[in-house]
Order: C-alpha cells, then sequence, then structure tokens
C-alpha cells in the first residue's frame, strides 16, 4: 500500500468510527472498526494491529447501490438552499448541507472517497449494516 493510499484510507476511516464501519481482517468473520491510532495502527475489539502485520479493507457500499429514497435525501440536501449572493450566512448554509450529506454518506457506508475501486475497501454485502 503506498503511503498516499494509507494516508486517504486513514482519513476515511477516521471519519467513519463514530458509524461502527465493518473491516474484513485476517480474521473470517467481520469485525467492527474502534479505533485508529496514527499513524499505524488500526483497533478492533482483541486490540490494535500494525498496518504492516495484518491487512485489512472496510466494507462500504458503491454509490451506484444507493436507492431511490436516499438519492432523493442527497438532491434535496445539495439543491438547498440557494443563495444569489455569497454573503457570510449563505456561505454557513452551504458548508452546513454539505457537511450533512458527507455525514450522512458516512452513516450509510457509503464510499465517497472511491477506495472499492483503487482496491482499498470491499464491496459490502446487501444488509450488513442493518
Amino acid at each position: 500500500m503506498t503511503q498516499e493510499d494509507k494516508n486517504l484510507l486513514f482519513k476515511d476511516l477516521c471519519a467513519r468510527l463514530p458509524y461502527g464501519v465493518k473491516i474484513q481482517t485476517d480474521y473470517t468473520d467481520a469485525k467492527t472498526l474502534e479505533g485508529i491510532q496514527f499513524p499505524n495502527y488500526f483497533g478492533i475489539s482483541d486490540g490494535y494491529y500494525s498496518f504492516d502485520d495484518m491487512e485489512f479493507k472496510p466494507y462500504l457500499y458503491p454509490l451506484s447501490s444507493m436507492g431511490e429514497e436516499l438519492k432523493n435525501f442527497l438532491r434535496w440536501k445539495l439543491t438547498t438552499p440557494r443563495h444569489d449572493s455569497f454573503s457570510e450566512e449563505s456561505i454557513e448554509d452551504l458548508l452546513n448541507n454539505n457537511m450533512q450529506v458527507i455525514h450522512f454518506c458516512y452513516e450509510y457506508h457509503l464510499d465517497i472517497n472511491g477506495l472499492i475501486e483503487r482496491g482499498l475497501a470491499l464491496e459490502a454485502p446487501e444488509g450488513m449494516y442493518n
């Protein structure tokens, strides 16, 4: 894994920690990621492991797997509010809406950083996070 890939994975997983992202490790069953100790360790139920000692990948849903309900929510969040000028209030509204969309994607385990395509994540089976 390149340093660039490792950094991208760390950033993505740190944002997903509150949402109980599941990971595939050397163990046979999926484990829930419980912590990250920067720069080189990840934690699961029985301890912390080095990236160099144990390979792991998060389970994520590709963006193409979104149902219509999720797509409609995202369309609504991304199109409101609209402002004609860039006042301080409009910038705050825009940032707030965009952050809500990002947190929404992390909560629903959507692969917004292209980790699956890069081979850094696995496609989650349907219903894995139910």
